[in-house]
């Protein structure tokens, strides 16, 4: 009951909830140039991989079905592509341990369990 309510704030506040699936990059050297001499300037290509549920929100139904089938076929991949350079990707990794220590505290634990 706690589960379905949590689910429904989600919906209606149109929170989205993605998750995680694959992370890829590729590092780009411009090695030379006639206009710059000796200069390197590095840039990361990434690919962020993301699921997402295709849920309707006023299907109470399907909302029921999907949570009991995991891999269901309301989910589809969403890709994100990006250039950064080092210090954006240190940054962004900085960020993505935080929230992962994050998911190790007691009150996260308490809220995920409610929300799955």
């Amino acid at each position: 009951e706690v589960h379905m309510e949590l689910r429904q704030m989600l919906t209606q506040f149109k929170i989205k909830t993605d998750r995680y699936h694959t992370f890829d990059w590729r590092l780009d050297v411009q090695i030379g140039s006639r206009a710059l001499h000796r200069r390197v300037d590095p840039v990361y290509l990434c690919e962020l991989q993301s699921t997402t549920s295709n849920m309707d929100s006023n299907d109470n139904s399907k909302k029921l079905e999907a949570s009991n089938n995991a891999q269901s076929d309301n989910t589809q991949l969403e890709k994100t592509l990006f250039e950064c350079d080092y210090a954006s990707l240190e940054n962004m990794i900085q960020q993505f341990e935080l929230a992962l220590r994050e998911t190790q505290q007691s009150w996260y634990k308490k809220v995920s369990r409610q929300t799955k």
